[in-house]
């Protein structure tokens, strides 16, 4: 992945990342989760989610699969997991936030 092809990753793009690290999720579910642990600093509604979540498999981030065996609502929603791509980008960009952070404590910020 060179420089050119790197995916500008926004916060909000950050947290639907990680909220897909321990396994498969929906997107009412992803958009919950963020908002719980953004403390509400991030909402996503549906047309904001849904088009981050396009945004996000265009560029091979996640894939869709399809919905567990022991769901209950099968067909109605969609569900997601984090490509091998993704996860590489997401490492990145958690390696690159530690680091803002480690400067912002030595700067006495946090």
């Amino acid at each position: 992945m060179g420089k050119g092809s790197q995916v500008r990753i926004t916060p909000a793009f950050f947290f639907l990342l990680l909220t897909l690290v321990d396994g498969e999720r929906h997107g009412y579910a992803m958009a919950k989760e963020v908002e719980e642990r953004s403390e509400g600093s991030i909402s996503l509604g549906p047309g904001s989610l849904y088009w981050s979540l396009s945004r996000l498999s265009e560029t091979g981030l996640i894939e869709e699969t399809r919905a567990p065996e022991d769901s209950s609502r099968v067909g109605r929603r969609r569900y997601y997991r984090l490509s091998d791509k993704g996860r590489v980008v997401l490492e990145r960009e958690a390696e690159t936030l530690s680091r803002v952070l480690s400067f912002a404590r030595d700067k006495h910020l946090v």
